[in-house]
């Protein structure tokens, strides 16, 4: 049984979940499926077209290959990377982890829970918010989300700001925001489309994701109705070079097996006087092991039987209109209900064999967002938004009882933008101003068999200018923000199966943050260079008191740093890359912790693409994570962990099978390597990332 990455496999868990129905045998006979499909898609050629979206300054870019990611800056005084998702080199049946690893100036890192964690300019996970269609998923148990566990069937672009860009977010937004978007995203579509994707790895993994959009024209418009599927089964994660585990003879970690199935659905009706509506609704479900840690007396032996996710999502728009009282209007509200169930089982060794504990969690998180934006003059607008979020939790313990949990959140907030366009043909095109204010309050009703704490408010506010020189090819931004952010239910009361000491007393971490940056675009590239200072008061850290941690506050984490985002093309070859320096330090000196965790002092990547004769596209990448530190999980004691670098390598080769009238138009192989060199990257103490992984993969869109 241990060759499926785990001691036990799945004989040991309490449910047992149909999710894999295709032997190894069978995988292969997929894969010729797709490519059969394609073949029998066959049409002739046309041409589509693209209109760009108001208030977009539009810059020619040179054909051939698109890089995934663009650098550009918000009015305002922010910076933001925008991507499309299928421009990505991501696996067939990816998750939110395999896309943001794709994007500059992200770090991502799996827990010892076995969570993907992010962070973002010296900030932590539970300060960057994601957001599903306005929507923020971070209004949690936990306060931020576990993107490995959330599926991207569904999701079409992403938008990257780091930092705080924007009051308008929603609470608890310190570090920055991914947005990812659906229905709201989805433009209208002259023709139905389909896409395909099956891919196998080296491990015997597999991955296999498909979904339709089909456009109709009705009555006073278009309804685009989009569906798909996406399942994932793999034995477990390759074991690095040099890294050994205590049961010899594996080429896996043990207890990384996970299979998973997906499925999403959304209709979107777009009216011809602008006005929209956007139904989306995902599913998720997943069975998983966790990865003990390396080098410790009492890692955590853990499994996920099952994990389940529902996020749906009801918007509507405007779109622009003109107001009674002048100018011009653009309200949009949306409506999510996110449920989800995890279940976790504690062993007593690392054969999981001996169950010890459970630990049962009922999520319903409903949230509602309304945000406006009404012109003022010629020059200048109004955006107000108000989010409100109501989380409940069951937590069931075996042995021990089932409690209740309940966490409200809302916020409030307005920001103006007044531009100064400047004629008479200079060198400097606009300046624009911007301005805003939020208020942010947070209670707990109910608390379990725990003391309940008073209800918190804060103020947030920001203030930015940008300026465009020539023409726009040159942006300038600058701005100061200060919110706070309120600890999450899981930091307050939960003991993590005996591993964590509950601390009710935490105080909002309030932050105060500023940035400098320039953007430089042509027709062949784009430059971003930022500069960032930050500091965060009561800080939350975790720290080892009498066996167990525990989450206090600390005086202030204070941290600064420069972010260079780039991309270029020469000719037939295509080069973008990131680069990260920055220094976090701890302001407590009693605390014995000069560092934060899991904040890599240095970070960047390198990519590289080159077109090749007879439609090949080869490609190189390079991702290097800096010096950080983590506490040990026995002693406590901070730790140094060493830098490492990943190379990735992938090979492409591109079919037009068809013309863009008909359901598919190209066929795509690609074979990649990940890890090329089987470097150990430490995620943290005790806890290597994946070795070398070899993958096949074929795309019908």
């Amino acid at each position: 049984p241990a060759s499926r990455g785990t001691a036990a496999g799945r004989a040991f868990t309490r449910k047992e979940l149909p999710l894999n129905p295709f032997p190894l045998g069978a995988r292969a006979g997929l894969l010729a499926g797709a490519c059969l499909l394609g073949a029998c898609l066959l049409a002739g050629p046309s041409a589509a077209d693209t209109v760009a979206p108001p208030d977009t300054a539009v810059i020619e870019i040179e054909g051939a290959s698109v890089m995934g990611a663009r650098p550009g800056a918000t009015r305002g005084g922010s910076s933001v990377v925008r991507a499309a998702i299928d421009s990505l080199p991501i696996p067939a049946a990816a998750t939110l982890r395999d896309v943001l690893e794709k994007l500059p100036t992200v770090h991502v890192r799996t827990n010892s829970r076995g969570e993907a964690e992010i962070s973002l300019r010296g900030s932590e996970s539970r300060q960057v918010s994601v957001l599903y269609d306005g929507l923020p998923l971070t209004l949690s148990w936990d306060g931020r989300t576990d993107v490995s566990v959330i599926p991207v069937g569904a999701m079409q672009q992403v938008s990257l700001v780091p930092g705080l860009a924007s009051l308008l977010s929603g609470p608890n937004v310190l570090g920055g925001v991914i947005d990812f978007q659906s229905g709201v995203a989805a433009r209208h579509a002259t023709h139905p489309r389909a896409q395909v994707s099956a891919g196998v790895n080296e491990t015997g993994g597999f991955g296999t994701s498909a979904a339709i959009t089909v456009p109709r024209a009705v009555r006073g418009g278009v309804l685009t109705i989009r569906a798909g599927l996406g399942h994932r089964d793999s034995p477990g994660a390759p074991l690095a070079s040099g890294v050994s585990q205590p049961i010899a003879g594996e080429d896996l970690r043990i207890n990384t097996d996970a299979v998973s199935t997906d499925a999403f659905a959304s209709l979107r009706y777009d009216h011809e006087g602008r006005s929209w509506v956007s139904l989306s609704s995902s599913a998720f479900r997943e069975e998983r092991g966790i990865a003990a840690e390396l080098e410790s007396s009492a890692p955590r032996y853990w499994r996920y039987p099952n994990i389940e996710r529902s996020l749906t999502v009801l918007s509507t728009g405007t779109g622009a209109q003109v107001a009674p009282w002048g100018g011009v209007l653009n309200v949009q509200a949306s409506f999510g209900a996110d449920l989800g169930r995890t279940e976790i089982d504690a062993f007593d060794s690392i054969r999981y064999t001996g169950l010890v504990s459970e630990e049962d969690g009922e999520q319903s998180t409903l949230t509602m967002r309304v945000s406006g934006k009404q012109t003022l003059g010629r020059n200048a607008d109004l955006r107000l938004a108000v989010t409100s979020g109501q989380l409940t939790y069951d937590e069931t313990l075996r042995p021990g009882s089932t409690n209740r949990y309940r966490h409200r959140m809302w916020s409030a907030g307005g920001e103006t933008v007044v531009r100064r366009p400047l004629s008479g043909g200079g060198v400097l095109s606009e300046i624009d101003f911007g301005a805003g204010l939020a208020y942010d309050r947070s209670t707990n009703p109910l608390a379990g068999d725990k003391p309940g704490i008073e209800p918190l408010d804060e103020l947030g506010g920001r203030a930015g200018v940008s300026a465009l020189f020539a023409g726009g090819k040159v942006t300038t931004h600058a701005n100061l923000n200060r919110r706070a952010r309120f600890p999450s239910l899981r930091e307050l009361y939960s003991g993590a199966l005996n591993r964590f000491t509950p601390n009710p007393d935490l105080k909002p971490e309030k932050l105060l943050a500023s940035e400098l940056g320039v953007t430089f675009r042509d027709s062949k590239g784009s430059l971003q260079l930022v500069g960032f200072s930050q500091r965060l008061d009561d800080a939350v850290v975790r720290i080892r008191v009498s066996g167990r941690f525990q989450r206090v506050n600390q005086e202030g984490l204070r941290s600064r740093g420069v972010e260079i985002v780039a991309s270029r093309r020469f000719g037939a070859l295509a080069m973008s890359g990131n680069f990260t320096a920055q220094s976090s330090d701890l302001l407590e000196p009693s605390a014995a912790l000069g560092h934060p965790e899991n904040l890599p002092e240095i970070m960047g990547g390198l990519r590289a693409e080159l077109n090749l004769p007879r439609g090949f596209v080869a490609g190189a990448s390079a991702r290097y994570t800096g010096e950080q530190f983590a506490l040990h999980p026995d002693t406590g004691e901070l730790l140094s962990l060493s830098a490492g670098t990943a190379f990735d390598m992938d090979l492409e080769r591109s079919w037009r099978i068809g013309s863009d009238e008909h359901w598919v138009s190209t066929l795509r192989a690609v074979l990649s390597a990940d890890n090329l060199a089987d470097e150990a990257l430490l995620d943290a103490y005790g806890l290597p990332g994946p070795g070398r992984l070899v993958r096949f993969e074929l795309r019908l869109q």
